[in-house]
């Protein structure tokens, strides 16, 4: 695999990329993490600002953000196809995402035990979890 230079990131627009977006998602969070199809196409997707990253030119990772009724910027559904971790995909993905959030908006999102090293190198801090998931809740520490 080539370096970092030739990752790209970028907000999706099209309908062409929504495709990736769902092929990824259903890559990671369906048949690698189990989720159900329902769970990941959780009826959101209309409201969120999705977002995907090319490796040389290839679409290999994607996630979203959303305003949640309390008024929070919840990041959401960030997954990298598993040949494309550690290069660097991710933490592009988060850095554009973290970007385009509003300033001021407190930053939440959920993450499985396994991603939580990953969000904590982009500055999330865990949080308790008051309701009873398998989700760890983490804010992101500006």
């Amino acid at each position: 695999m080539n370096s970092v230079a030739d990752i790209k990131a970028g907000y999706v627009d099209e309908d062409s990329e929504f495709e990736h977006v769902y092929n990824i998602r259903c890559a990671v969070f369906q048949r690698e993490l189990g989720m159900s199809e329902d769970s990941d196409m959780d009826g959101h997707e209309h409201i969120s600002h999705h977002y995907l990253a090319w490796y040389d030119g290839i679409p290999v990772g994607a996630g979203r953000w959303r305003l949640t009724m309390a008024g929070k910027a919840k990041i959401e559904r960030v997954a990298v196809l598993p040949e494309f971790r550690r290069l660097g995909v991710g933490s592009k993905l988060m850095e554009l995402i973290l970007n385009h959030v509003p300033e001021g908006r407190e930053v939440v999102l959920e993450s499985p035990p396994v991603a939580v090293p990953f969000f904590s190198k982009q500055g999330f801090v865990e949080r308790p979890n008051e309701m009873p998931s398998n989700q760890v809740i983490m804010i992101w520490n500006a």
